[in-house]
């Protein structure tokens, strides 16, 4: 449908597009483990403070258990949670955000999602984009006062890839445009800072290079509380 708006001086006309979404098949089952985890550092589990915490959640990139492993040290005297999941989509955070985050309240949400959604369903840059951004219209929907930092799809070391690879520096390029519209999210650029050298398993950065992760985050000016 079409909606105008008019105030004293400005018309403007807006063309709104409803559709429907179907949670019917496999892509939006989550898994018992996942459940379970996400209960544990989301649920009754949840260490944060309402309207201070930083909390991070996503893939596997955000995964502490086996991929940030020194998370807790890189941010020793702040309030920040890391709570991603390994091989998570967004149709997984679609979920839990809706579960979890107005209960939590966090004053930041910083993620990295997105590549199991492209090497897992095979997703295509046009189903991937829309998936994102509802993504965050929940995730604001749930808790409207966090800012949100978004992490440009990272690149995977594969070799005679370059469809998959056009697919993730598109939805990123379409994502950084989408954001800078609304002032409640950030997209941070740093696909082509992680070059495949720098990663371990030709997915996940060696620890080492979690700093690129850090330094884009203060670079963009994050405002992180003390614990």
């Amino acid at each position: 449908c079409t909606v105008t708006a008019t105030g004293e001086n400005h018309t403007e006309t807006y063309k709104i597009t409803v559709k429907s979404v179907d949670k019917g098949s496999e892509k939006w089952n989550i898994k018992d483990a996942d459940k379970t985890y996400a209960e544990k550092m989301l649920g009754n589990g949840y260490q944060g403070t309402p309207n201070e915490t930083t909390l991070f959640i996503g893939d596997s990139f955000f995964d502490k258990r086996e991929f940030w492993t020194n998370f807790d040290t890189t941010y020793a005297g702040y309030d920040a949670v890391c709570s991603g999941i390994g091989g998570t989509t967004t149709y997984v955070w679609e979920q839990l955000a809706k579960q979890y985050l107005g209960n939590l309240k966090p004053k930041n949400i910083v993620m990295h999602l997105g590549t199991n959604n492209v090497y897992g369903h095979s997703e295509t840059e046009a189903v991937l984009t829309e998936n994102l951004q509802r993504l965050f219209t929940v995730i604001h929907d749930a808790a409207p006062e966090a800012k949100i930092y978004y992490f440009a799809i990272t690149q995977r070391g594969y070799s005679n890839d370059e469809g998959r690879k056009s697919i993730v520096t598109n939805v990123n390029t379409s994502m950084m445009k989408w954001c800078a519209q609304r002032d409640f999210i950030t997209f941070l650029d740093t696909e082509s800072q992680i070059t495949p050298g720098m990663l371990k398993d030709e997915i996940h950065p060696k620890l080492e290079h979690y700093t690129i992760f850090t330094d884009a985050l203060k670079a963009a000016g994050i405002d992180m509380k003390q614990s």
